[in-house]
């Protein structure tokens, strides 16, 4: 686990303190192909937010 303080602020971290959570999840493996362009898509050429949302 990192930690970081990004405030100019001293921080002190005291044992026995929680600063941490896990999350255990599935995870997917994905299977990748190799294509030579893709499909059209609502958002365009515009890129990712571009859609109005």
């Amino acid at each position: 686990m990192l930690l970081v303080n990004f405030s100019t602020d001293c921080a002190d971290v005291m044992p026995g303190e929680r600063i941490a959570q896990l999350v255990v999840s599935r995870h997917a493996r994905a299977e990748l192909r190799l294509v030579e362009a893709l499909d059209d898509t609502k958002r365009g050429s515009g890129g990712y937010g571009s859609t109005g949302y």
